[in-house]
C-alpha cells in the first residue's frame, strides 16, 4: 500500500492493520503537530474525513493508495474566515428580502426571511466563535462583533416583542444590514 501525508510517502505497517482507521491513525503521527485531517484520499478518490467517518471502520481490503491531507488549526480557520464573507452575503441577502417584504406589507414572507436570516446568523455566529478559538489572530475582533450584534438583536427583539414590523424592518435596514457589510468586508481582509 502507498501511503502519503501532505504529499509527502510515509511508510506504515501492515501488521494488526484491519480497518482504514488504523492506517489513518498510523498516518495521523506523520503530520504535523496539532494539525487537524482535512482530507482523506483512497484510490484517488475523496472521503469523508471526518473523526466520526464511518469510512474509517471499513476493511482495509483493497486499498491500494491513501493519503491523508492536513492543516494546522489556524490555516484551517482561516481558510473558513475567507468563505465567512460569502455566508455573510448569503444572510444579508435574506434581510433585504425581509425588509422589501415589510416595505411591501408582505408581512408573512418578511417574516419567513427574517426567520431564516436570525437562524442562519445564529449558525455563522457559533462558526465565527469557533473558528477564534481555533485561531487567535483575530483575538478583539470577535469581542466588537459580539457587542455591535448584540446591540442591534436588543433593538430587533424589542421590536418584535411589541410586533411592531415596521421597527424591525427599520433596524434591520439602518443598523443589521450595515453591520452585516461591514463585517463582511473585515472578514474579507
Amino acid at each position: 500500500m502507498q501511503a502519503h501525508v501532505n504529499g509527502e510517502e510515509c511508510s506504515i505497517s501492515m501488521e494488526g492493520i484491519h480497518t482504514i482507521g488504523d492506517v489513518v491513525q498510523q498516518l495521523e503521527v506523520h503530520a504535523p503537530p496539532g494539525d487537524v485531517i482535512v482530507g482523506l484520499r483512497i484510490n484517488g478518490g475523496e472521503c469523508d474525513s471526518g473523526p466520526a467517518s464511518q469510512i474509517r471502520k471499513l476493511p482495509v481490503t483493497g486499498v491500494e493508495e491513501i493519503e491523508l491531507q492536513t492543516r494546522s488549526p489556524q490555516a484551517f480557520a482561516q481558510d473558513a474566515r475567507n468563505r465567512l464573507h460569502e455566508y455573510l452575503a448569503m444572510i444579508q441577502a435574506k434581510f433585504e428580502r425581509a425588509v422589501e417584504c415589510f416595505d411591501r406589507q408582505a408581512d408573512k414572507d418578511g417574516l419567513g426571511y427574517y426567520r431564516l436570516g436570525v437562524e442562519e446568523l445564529r449558525l455563522i455566529v457559533t462558526l465565527w466563535d469557533q473558528l477564534n478559538c481555533l485561531d487567535t489572530s483575530m483575538s478583539g475582533a470577535e469581542d466588537v462583533v459580539r457587542r455591535d450584534l448584540q446591540g442591534i438583536c436588543d433593538h430587533l427583539f424589542a421590536a418584535q416583542d411589541r410586533n411592531d414590523l415596521a421597527k424591525v424592518s427599520t433596524v434591520l435596514a439602518e443598523r443589521l444590514l450595515p453591520f452585516l457589510r461591514s463585517w463582511g468586508v473585515q472578514v474579507e481582509r
